[in-house]
């Protein structure tokens, strides 16, 4: 059973990935657009850039539960039997905080590349 401290850590941990790669959107145009320090640079469509995002988030979310799946199952030598419930959880976890994050950016770009036209 999922304390409420777990609970809020993963929502906290989730805002925070969400929120690494709008600042760094917000940053590309403050750095490349409103300052003359890089001129020749032009600035990624913010849509093309949630999306790349996305991708990432999710093979990294794929990777971490998968990684610490098989580091269970290896230090435990149990291959052929489903995974206690509690380390079920932690992968469980481990995944969703990614993959969430990852969803928020799909649909952030689908709606800037729609509202927008980035």
């Amino acid at each position: 059973m999922e304390t409420r401290s777990t609970k809020t850590k993963l929502v906290v941990t989730t805002i925070l990935i969400t929120a690494i790669p709008a600042a760094l959107a917000a940053a590309q145009y403050v750095i490349i657009g409103l300052t003359p320090l890089f001129p020749s640079l032009d600035i990624i469509p913010l849509g093309r850039f949630f999306l790349v995002c996305a991708i990432g988030e999710f093979i990294i979310g794929y990777l971490r539960a998968d990684s610490y799946s098989a580091y269970y199952r290896h230090t435990k030598k149990m291959f052929d039997v489903p995974l206690p419930p509690l380390q079920q959880q932690i992968v469980k976890d481990r995944r969703n905080t990614w993959w969430l994050s990852s969803i928020i950016h799909v649909v952030a770009s689908l709606v800037l590349s729609l509202a927008i036209g980035f």
